[in-house]
C-alpha cells in the first residue's frame, strides 16, 4: 500500500513517488515508479506494476539509525542549476522515542535526489541525512 504520493515530470518521464511500510516497524521508505504518461501504469525498474504493490525503494531508514521511518514526501523540485530537491518527514530518536497514540516529533528534511543514467532517481546514501 502507499501513501503520501507525489507526481513530478522529469524529461519524458513522469514519476510517482510515494510512501510504504510502518514507520514504527522499520519498513516505511520512500518508493518510486514511472510511466511515460499520466494514463499509462507506474512501473518498478523491473516493469513490475505500482498498482500490483510493486516500487522502487530509494530512502529507507536501517535499525537503530536516529533519523527512522521517512516519508510523505512533499515538494520535489528543480533549482536553476538544475538539481533536483524533495522535501519529507522522519522520526528522530533523540527527540523522542517513538511512542504508540502518543507525540512523536516528525522534523522537516530537505535531501537531493540523484538521476541514474537510466533516468531512476535515488539518494546518495539511501538515507536521512
Amino acid at each position: 500500500m502507499f501513501e503520501g504520493t507525489y507526481l513530478y515530470r522529469r524529461g519524458e518521464w513522469w514519476y510517482l513517488f510515494a510512501s510504504s511500510g510502518e514507520y514504527n516497524h522499520g519498513t516505511y521508505a520512500v518508493v518510486a515508479g514511472r510511466a511515460r504518461r499520466l494514463t499509462d501504469d507506474f512501473t518498478d525498474r523491473s516493469g513490475r506494476l505500482m498498482k500490483e504493490g510493486f516500487a522502487e525503494t530509494i530512502l529507507r531508514s536501517r535499525r537503530g539509525d536516529r533519523f527512522y521511518g521517512p516519508g510523505h514526501n512533499g515538494e520535489i523540485f528543480a533549482s536553476p542549476s538544475g538539481r533536483t530537491y524533495m522535501v519529507y518527514h522522519c522520526h528522530d530518536r533523540e527527540l523522542a522515542p517513538y511512542q504508540p497514540h502518543g507525540y512523536n516529533p516528525r522534523p522537516f528534511f530537505l535531501q537531493e535526489i540523484c538521476w541514474d543514467a537510466d533516468g531512476w532517481p535515488y539518494f546518495e546514501t539511501g538515507k536521512p541525512k
